[in-house]
């Protein structure tokens, strides 16, 4: 028999092939990306969180308050990704910053984290109460990375 470890990563993996087959790319699609991606006056957000029972956001635009959080949804393709739209979350100052609630178990529990998809961090502090997650431009204008000399 299989233990409960290699049942879920046997999970992962087919969630994952089953997203990367319905994310390819037809003539009239283009696959969506993970993270929080600007749109408009908000964002789109997509989290591969397979275990969670439900997922939602908070941030600045809901003055952190989770009783108001922007419910993501399920897939129902099956893939194991979590998404949906969140306005009010765009780059720029404190409007950019936000967190992810992360659902488990049957009694309504939940954990805050960050967007392990997110593009920048308040710092890299490992303590989740004072480090959240940002949407960022895409459109910035990025200079090309040089790995430093090491002696």
């Amino acid at each position: 028999m299989f233990s409960s470890i290699e049942l879920k990563v046997v999970r992962y993996l087919i969630c994952l092939v089953i997203d990367i087959h319905s994310s390819l790319p037809t003539a009239t699609t283009t696959p969506f990306s993970i993270g929080a991606i600007p749109s408009g006056t908000g964002s789109k957000v997509r989290v591969f969180a397979p275990n969670a029972t439900s997922l939602s956001v908070i941030g600045h635009f809901n003055d952190w308050n989770d009783s108001t959080a922007i419910p993501l949804t399920l897939d129902p393709g099956g893939s194991c990704f979590w998404e949906g739209e969140v306005a009010g979350l765009v780059p720029g100052s404190e409007s950019s910053r936000y967190e992810l609630l992360l659902g488990w178990g049957t009694d309504g529990r939940f954990n805050r984290r960050l967007d392990p998809a997110a593009r920048d961090t308040d710092s890299s502090d490992r303590n989740n109460t004072l480090n959240k997650s940002h949407v960022v431009d895409l459109d910035y204008p990025w200079s090309e990375f040089k790995t430093p000399l090491f002696d």
